[in-house]
C-alpha cells in the first residue's frame, strides 16, 4: 500500500502540475454544461500527447544525426587530405574553396587571411567576388589549390596555367605550383 501511494504521489502530482500550467497556457473556451471541460483522463492524454511528441521527434532527429555522422567521409582516410599533406612540407599558402575550409584545417595548413572565411552571403552581398578571390590568390602566391570541378572557370584556368593537377576526384581538383614549393 505504501509503494501505491509513494508511486501515484510521484506521477499523479507531476501530471496535474503539467496539466494545470498547459491548461493556462491553452485557454478552454468557458461553457456552461457538461461539455464545459474536458474529462481528467482526456486532459491528461492530452497533456502527455503534447510532451510526447516533441520527444519523440527529437529523439528520431538524434537518431538521423548519429547516423549521418557515421557515414560521413573519415579525415584519416581521404584522398584529397592526403594529398595535401603529402605536399605539405613544401607549401606555404594553400587556397580551398568556400565551403571547403575544412580540408585546408585537417591538412594542417595556412589559407590567406581574407580568404580563410568566405561564404556564400559574402558572394550574394557583392562583399567578394570570383575576381577579387584571384587577386588575392596572385598576391599570396598559394602553392596548393583545390577547387570543386565545376568552379573551373576561365578565370581560374588563365590563373592556373602553371600549376600541375595532381588530385582529381568526382568533386574536386587538387592543384600545385611545382616552382613555388619550398
Amino acid at each position: 500500500m505504501g509503494v501505491t501511494v509513494a508511486w501515484r504521489a510521484l506521477h499523479t502530482e507531476p501530471l496535474r502540475r503539467m496539466s494545470e500550467g498547459l491548461g493556462s497556457i491553452i485557454k478552454v473556451p468557458q461553457k456552461s454544461g457538461p461539455k464545459a471541460f474536458l474529462p481528467k483522463p482526456q486532459k491528461a492524454l492530452l497533456t502527455t500527447l503534447l510532451v510526447a511528441l516533441p520527444l519523440i521527434w527529437s529523439v528520431k532527429r538524434l537518431k538521423a544525426e548519429v547516423l549521418s555522422l557515421r557515414n560521413r567521409r573519415k579525415t584519416d582516410s581521404d584522398a584529397i587530405i592526403a594529398k595535401m599533406k603529402e605536399n605539405a612540407p613544401r607549401t606555404h599558402w594553400v587556397y580551398v574553396q568556400y565551403d571547403n575550409e575544412i580540408y585546408a584545417f585537417q591538412s594542417r595548413l595556412l589559407m590567406p587571411p581574407e580568404l580563410a572565411m568566405v561564404s556564400l552571403k559574402r558572394f550574394w552581398s557583392d562583399q567578394i567576388s570570383t575576381e577579387e578571390i584571384l587577386s588575392t590568390c596572385k598576391r599570396y602566391k598559394p602553392e596548393q589549390v583545390l577547387l570543386r570541378r565545376e568552379a573551373v572557370t576561365t578565370a581560374w584556368k588563365n590563373f592556373l596555367v602553371d600549376y600541375e593537377l595532381i588530385y582529381q576526384d568526382k568533386d574536386f581538383n587538387l592543384y600545385v605550383h611545382p616552382l613555388r614549393q619550398k
